[in-house]
């Protein structure tokens, strides 16, 4: 009896460490992960950042530079500012077009859509054809367009 009761203590902490670990293992997130959710994050962060710019400054038309955006509280990496650029065009009478871009990390493209709160990030919006974008975008990056009046 003596010998019973510390093997069936032993055969219960040892059946449960390995499932433990298996679940400990199983909900962390590796660090690809972590970054690819990041770098969706500070596209959206970014696209919003230009289309606030765009509404406190409604007449501007060009690219809004680092040092602008930091004025208005918007802050990243000069990594990230290394591979994303924007351009406000005019179009019509008084409209604005607003473009945002970034090349992201594998994964990135997944994350905008959990980022923005699952708005829909489209490339083409339903019910309308393919239009060229304003500016010259690199390959694989993320786009944001919107257009503000016509």
């Amino acid at each position: 009896m003596r010998i019973i009761l510390p093997l069936l203590v032993l055969t219960f902490i040892f059946g449960i460490l390995p499932i433990a670990r298996d679940a400990a293992s199983s909900s962390t997130p590796t660090y690809q992960e972590l970054q690819a959710a990041q770098a969706g994050e500070i596209f959206v962060a970014y696209a919003h950042a230009v289309e606030a710019f765009q509404g406190q400054n409604p007449t501007y038309v060009g690219s809004v530079s680092q040092a602008q955006l930091a004025a208005m509280g918007f802050q990243a990496s000069s990594q990230f500012f290394g591979s994303a650029g924007n351009a406000i065009t005019a179009t019509g009478s008084s409209g604005r077009i607003v473009t945002a871009y970034s090349t992201l990390a594998a994964g990135g493209l997944s994350s905008i859509s959990a980022a923005s709160g699952g708005d829909a990030w489209t490339s083409i919006a339903s019910g309308s054809s393919a239009q060229p974008l304003a500016i010259a975008v690199p390959n694989s990056s993320a786009v944001s367009v919107f257009q503000v009046g016509s």
